[in-house]
């Protein structure tokens, strides 16, 4: 579950300093609200393609990254 909360937390504020809502995010990156949403709560995290859609999208990258690309939960 820390993992898990890593993530949201990163994802939350990169979506932040990015200036974009959920919504705004999720038309751009073509991952569904929802998705996103429990992405933000630490339900779940990216397998590899949406993991490199969201970091591609928001420019950013966090200390764990290699989980994003080794752990497949959605």
């Amino acid at each position: 579950m820390a993992e898990d909360q890593d993530f949201a937390e990163w994802l939350k504020a990169a979506r932040r300093r990015a200036q974009l809502s959920q919504r705004e995010l999720s038309e751009v990156s073509g991952i569904p609200i929802r998705t996103i949403q429990e992405y933000e709560q630490g339900r779940c995290e990216p397998g590899l393609s949406r993991g490199l859609t969201l970091v591609a999208m928001l420019g950013d990258w966090f200390d764990s990254s290699e989980r994003i690309l080794t752990h497949d939960h959605a």
